[in-house]
């Protein structure tokens, strides 16, 4: 799979590193390195891969494990990065 970082901010924990699993229009799959606390989740941001743009997303989490799975919803993203995102995902169905 492909490699991504993503950074994850709250309001009270400083940054936390995560791994980017799985990618869709409404949000994204992360594993996290360490410890997490989910409800405290505000902001995520990743570079797109094999793009020069940067989603920052407000987000909020709709589901953790204790493996350090982490599903994440897209909040409010700006409407230049969503289409890139669209474009992006779509580029990546086809060339599968």
């Amino acid at each position: 799979g492909i490699e991504v970082p993503v950074t994850l901010k709250g309001r009270k924990q400083k940054n936390v590193g995560a791994q980017l699993i799985n990618l869709s229009q409404g949000g994204v799959q992360v594993r996290v390195d360490g410890a997490i606390d989910p409800s405290d989740l505000r902001c995520a941001s990743f570079d797109l891969p094999g793009t020069d743009c940067e989603v920052k997303a407000d987000v909020e989490v709709a589901w953790s494990d204790k493996s350090g799975n982490v599903g994440i919803r897209f909040v409010k993203i700006a409407e230049p990065v969503q289409n890139s995102l669209r474009v992006w995902l779509a580029q990546q169905y086809f060339a599968n």
